[in-house]
């Protein structure tokens, strides 16, 4: 596939939206970008056509047609101040980055938008600290809340060799239920720090197993904790 790039004439349903020259939009497969009459310029990217890899000349009533520009794009304003990242219905929707100018100092708000408005940096993900004898661990994010519930596999099945069990939290209050154990009302950022004894999968040793993790964004989590 050759890179050349193809000059579109701009439709006559649109000519009143760019420069009177006639500014044409240069397309390599679905990229490039487009000077509006008020300055402003849109850059494309192959995704920013309604969710579809379309041919350029459909690209130009989803352009203009604010409400329909979907993906991944980047939008700069006559002013200078331009945004790059992700659109839903032609509002700033997903992940992006905004910059713009206060006081004459540039300001820039990364991270999360939603229906145009900054929701705040994206969130740092889970990390683990530090494991000892734990095959691996999974951190699932299950809705709004306060709550770090953790549960222990063994080969893939429940972990029922458990012994020993110590749980330390910065902050919260424990619980258990069933066989699940954890803490609630917490604060975040949250840190734990977990300590037991779990036997192989094979059954035939007893491991001293630990694991200190730290969880950011807040919310209902579970972790899982697997040995083998």
């Amino acid at each position: 596939t050759s890179n050349v790039i193809q000059d579109y004439s701009i439709p006559d349903s649109i000519k009143d939206m760019v420069e009177p020259e006639g500014i044409k939009l240069k397309v390599s497969y679905g990229f490039g970008s487009l000077v509006l009459r008020n300055e402003d310029i849109i850059y494309l990217d192959r995704v920013l056509l309604d969710n579809k890899d379309r041919a350029p000349p459909a690209l130009f009533k989803l352009l203009f047609a604010h409400e329909r520009v979907h993906g991944k794009g980047k939008y700069e304003w006559s002013t200078g101040e331009f945004y790059e990242g992700d659109w839903k219905n032609g509002l700033r929707d997903g992940e992006g980055v905004y910059i713009f100018e206060i006081n004459e100092r540039d300001t820039t708000l990364a991270g999360l938008w939603e229906q145009d408005r900054y929701m705040g940096p994206k969130p740092e993900k889970p990390k683990v600290i530090q494991k000892n004898n734990i095959e691996r661990v999974s951190f699932y994010r299950q809705g709004d809340g306060q709550k770090v519930e953790m549960e222990f596999y063994l080969a893939g099945a429940v972990n029922g060799s458990l012994e020993n069990l110590s749980i330390v939290g910065s902050s919260g209050a424990e619980f258990s239920i069933g066989r699940a154990v954890g803490f609630q009302n917490i604060e975040f950022p949250f840190e734990c720090k977990v300590i037991y004894r779990s036997s192989n999968a094979l059954m035939t040793v007893q491991r001293n197993c630990s694991l200190e993790f730290k969880i950011s964004q807040p919310g209902i989590w579970q972790v899982r904790i697997y040995n083998n």
